[in-house]
């Protein structure tokens, strides 16, 4: 006789015929485990992708989109340049649908989710760049590395 077992994840066979969890009850168990990982995950605005098969290397893959900006003078400037407008249309952060930007300055790679790099840059003033064709907002590089993460 199967012995049933209720967890966070419902209800499971816990044992098998000879007192042991079985290998599809372990399977079982681990698969509602993983399923509410991923949708926790997605909830959160992760791309979940899980592994099928029964010799997969892995579970769960999550993917997020980085935006790579690499500001060659910003290690001289104190200040990194943030793109919001080109050519009179929005662009940069005011378009990208990146989950992060890195900004490589020097040997140093800073990492800042988007929405927090929105929040610093909103209500500063944004001024004209490369000939009046870009606007840009300039962040102090000591204000963006007390909310950004050093990857380098």
């Amino acid at each position: 006789m199967v012995n049933n077992r209720e967890t966070v994840f419902g209800k499971f066979p816990a044992r098998d015929r000879g007192g042991q969890a079985g290998w599809e009850t372990q399977k079982l168990v681990g698969e509602s485990a993983e399923n509410l990982v991923a949708r926790r995950l997605a909830a959160k605005g992760f791309h979940v992708h899980k592994a099928w098969g029964q010799h997969a290397a892995y579970d769960l893959m999550i993917f997020k989109t980085l935006e790579v900006k690499n500001d060659t003078i910003a290690a001289t400037t104190g200040k990194v340049a943030v793109e919001v407008e080109c050519s009179s249309r929005p662009s940069g952060l005011n378009t990208t649908t990146a989950d992060f930007w890195v900004f490589v300055i020097g040997t140093d790679a800073l990492l800042i989710h988007t929405a927090a790099l929105r929040r610093l840059v909103r209500g500063r003033p944004a001024r004209p760049a490369n000939g009046g064709r870009q606007r840009i907002i300039l962040l102090p590089v000591g204000e963006l590395e007390t909310i950004a993460r050093k990857l380098l």
